[in-house]
């Protein structure tokens, strides 16, 4: 886990921040993270996203519901997403048992379960989202 003070900037992949600036006003932008709230907002301010995204959904300080858990909150108050952009195999095996399109981004790290699309790059995820979009 890290630790608000272990995060910096350089942490952020800025180019994938850019291009979801870039789409802002295309899409509504969900955080759907298993972090504790108490951290989420502090590292997004001190990475310099925390206008970035519509939505944030984090999971209460005492309890850790799996992503899955969090994706059906989310679904039931602001219906199914469009799609999913994410890496972890959790995330993308929810996103499978609850029929959301998911894009997997392969430059953080690569898991073993892959969604209905990848990306290995930002550049990538934007020529895929301006082909499926």
């Amino acid at each position: 886990m890290v630790t608000i003070a272990e995060t910096k900037s350089a942490d952020l992949v800025s180019e994938f921040a850019k291009y979801l600036r870039k789409i802002k006003s295309q899409y509504s932008l969900a955080l759907i993270t298993s972090a504790p709230e108490a951290a989420v907002e502090p590292i997004l301010q001190k990475v310099g996203c925390s206008d970035l995204f519509d939505y944030v959904y984090t999971s209460p300080v005492n309890e850790q519901p799996s992503k899955k858990e969090l994706l059906q909150e989310f679904i039931e108050k602001h219906g199914k997403p469009k799609f999913y952009i994410g890496h972890g195999d959790k995330d993308i095996l929810s996103c499978k048992e609850l029929g959301i399109l998911s894009i997997t981004v392969n430059w953080v790290s690569k898991g073993e379960h892959h969604g209905d699309y990848q990306a290995d790059t930002v550049k990538n995820l934007e020529k895929l989202l301006f082909k499926l979009f």
